[in-house]
């Protein structure tokens, strides 16, 4: 691949990262709409939130699947059309039923498009020999806050409008972005290649499950614990959510930058250093903008710790990326799930800043685990920046 063709590659997957970043964003900024129209409860909200989790989970394995024997370009243009012109759905359904069915489908094809996309990312690595990861989850924060702010015309511009509108342009950025991805041949994994890298992928999934687990804790229980613990108004309180969401987007797009000079393996101890300090000067903290400067460490030590892990899967030997991603993607999905759960439950127990707290026991396992060589060895060198996993985990 010449020169050129690796930044039109990197260039198109950034695409493909954008848009379905902006669909996120477009999807979370109108359910209180939805809820609203359809008068659902808490209790059926969530169900329906479940429901497009559900559908990531069981999409994520097939899309791996999917591509290790048709390859990523193909499976990433599919999954990423479907997503985008999917959701013009939920607005338009007339029942909490039709609801939940049509973000089920919506999660589906936004389940098989992070894996897809994410062997992308890995090809295009492979090509430039530098990382590139961090980078592209960054321009899928850039999308996510774009879709939000999207989100926000919706009374304006009236119900499916311009979410059908913005689907279809997403879903034509997608086909575009397609002419330039490049291409791979996935080898089809056979079961003893999948099971001798079992182990690896294991953990890097526990790990993943984590990371993913404390980033949307903090996202959904920042705001309530700036409200409810230091006694903020609640239009301050959306500045946690800010400097949370700011913090990340900023760090995954200096990620790479990072990762060149210090080494995949030192980052995520780094990462995991800024989580936990982070984390307990949130709950440390007397007042609001120290909460806030400490939400924002915590963005900074989440930001890149998904992305090194995801290249990490892609890599596995024996293993198509698709495939690696696919099995540490599903284990990841859980962590939506029960993170905001087991803070409830945690707050129920022994109250909101002592669960929040023990979010930083996540810092400290990514820590360990960089110490036990998750992530690599040393600096980056070339294509080896992340193969330290296979050898300290296989």
């Amino acid at each position: 691949m010449a020169r050129r063709d690796h930044a039109a590659a990197r260039a198109a997957v950034g695409a493909v990262f954008l848009a379905d970043g902006c669909g996120l964003g477009l999807w979370a900024g109108q359910t209180p709409r939805l809820r609203c129209g359809l008068g659902l409860s808490d209790v059926e909200l969530a169900l329906v939130l479940l429901a497009m989790a559900a559908g990531a989970v069981l999409a994520a394995p097939v899309a791996g699947r999917l591509a290790a024997r048709l390859g990523s370009r193909r499976c990433t243009v599919a999954a990423g059309v479907a997503f985008a012109l999917l959701l013009a759905l939920p607005p338009a359904m007339p029942s909490r039923r039709l609801l939940a069915a049509a973000a089920f489908a919506l999660g589906a094809a936004n389940g098989a498009l992070d894996v897809v996309a994410s062997a992308q990312a890995a090809a295009v690595e492979r090509a430039l020999g530098r990382p590139v990861m961090s980078s592209l989850h960054g321009l899928l924060s850039l999308g996510a806050l774009a879709g939000v702010g999207l989100a926000g015309l919706l009374p304006a511009a009236g119900g499916a409008f311009l979410p059908g509108l913005t689907g279809a342009a997403l879903a034509g950025l997608v086909a575009l972005a397609g002419r330039h991805l490049p291409g791979d041949e996935e080898p089809v994994v056979t079961d003893h290649a999948r099971g001798r890298r079992s182990g690896p992928v294991a953990i890097l999934g526990g790990l993943a499950l984590l990371s993913v687990l404390a980033e949307w804790a903090m996202l959904d229980w920042s705001a309530v614990y700036l409200v409810d613990i230091l006694r903020a108004a609640p239009g301050l309180a959306a500045l946690g959510l800010a400097a949370l969401a700011a913090a990340t987007a900023l760090g995954r797009l200096a990620g790479d930058g990072l990762v060149r000079r210090l080494g995949a393996r030192r980052v995520l101890a780094l990462s995991g250093a800024l989580l936990a300090a982070g984390v307990l000067a949130t709950v440390a903290a007397g007042d609001v903008p120290t909460a806030l400067a400490g939400l924002a460490l915590a963005g900074l030590g989440l930001a890149n710790t998904l992305p090194i892990l995801v290249s990490s899967a892609a890599r596995l030997p024996g293993l198509g990326p698709g495939v690696g991603v696919a099995a540490m993607t599903a284990l990841a999905y859980a962590g939506d799930l029960l993170g905001p759960a087991a803070v409830g439950l945690g707050a129920g127990l022994v109250g909101l800043r002592a669960a929040l707290a023990g979010l930083a026991l996540v810092g400290v396992a990514l820590g360990a685990a960089a110490a036990a060589g998750v992530g690599g060895r040393g600096p980056v060198t070339g294509r080896e920046w992340s193969a330290g996993l296979a050898v300290s985990a296989g």
